[in-house]
C-alpha cells in the first residue's frame, strides 16, 4: 500500500520518497497522542472515527533547534512539555474517513480521538529535501554539544551545508 501511495505522490508531483514506514492504527474512543515531533515527515490517513488533529509551527516557543537535535540523535523520545500557550499558534483540524495530513518536517504535533473507535494509517517518509534537513540538524546538534558552538538552520550559511551533510554521514 506504501509502495503505490508512494508512486502516485512522484507520478502527480515528481517528488521521490525513501524510507517508508506505515503502521495501522486501531485507537480507542478519547485517546490522546500527547505533543511530540517526529523527526521525518509524517502522513496521517484517517479510515474510521474522528481525530482532531493540533499542529504547531516548528520553530520557537513551540520547539526549539535543542530539542529537534535531540530528537534526531536519539538523545530524547519524541515526546515533548507541552505549554497552554502554545494553543494560540496551533491549526485544529477534525480529521474525518477519507481524509488525510500532511505536516511540515518536524512540527510538533498532538491528538485526540473523538468519542468513537478509530482506524488510522501513520506513514513516516523521507524525501531528499528532507533527508538534507534531518542531517543538517544532526550535524548543528554534535557541533553544539561537542565543539559548545551555536548553530541554527536559519542562520547557517548555505556553502557550508555541504560540509555539515559530511559531517553527519561519518558520525
Amino acid at each position: 500500500l506504501a509502495d503505490k501511495i508512494f508512486a502516485e505522490v512522484k507520478e502527480k508531483t515528481g517528488v521521490s520518497t525513501f524510507k517508508h514506514d506505515m503502521g495501522l492504527l486501531i485507537s480507542s474512543p478519547k485517546a490522546h497522542v500527547y505533543y511530540h515531533a517526529d523527526g521525518p515527515l509524517v502522513m496521517l490517513w484517517q479510515l474510521r472515527g474522528v481525530k482532531r488533529v493540533y499542529l504547531y509551527p516548528a520553530q520557537k516557543p513551540c520547539i526549539n533547534d535543542e530539542q529537534v537535535e535531540a530528537i534526531l540523535m536519539r538523545q530524547q523520545d519524541e515526546q515533548l512539555k507541552f505549554d497552554e500557550s502554545y494553543e494560540k499558534y496551533a491549526f485544529i483540524h477534525d480529521l474525518k474517513p477519507g481524509e488525510f495530513v500532511i505536516w511540515p518536517q518536524n512540527c510538533p504535533h498532538r491528538i485526540e480521538n473523538q468519542d468513537c473507535v478509530n482506524v488510522s494509517f501513520s506513514v513516516e517518509f523521507l524525501t531528499p529535501q528532507a533527508a538534507w534537513r534531518a542531517n543538517l540538524i544532526y550535524a548543528n546538534g554534535y557541533l553544539r554539544r561537542v565543539f559548545g558552538l551555536n548553530p541554527s538552520l536559519e542562520k547557517s550559511p548555505k556553502f557550508l551545508e555541504p560540509f555539515k551533510i559530511l559531517l553527519a554521514r561519518v558520525v
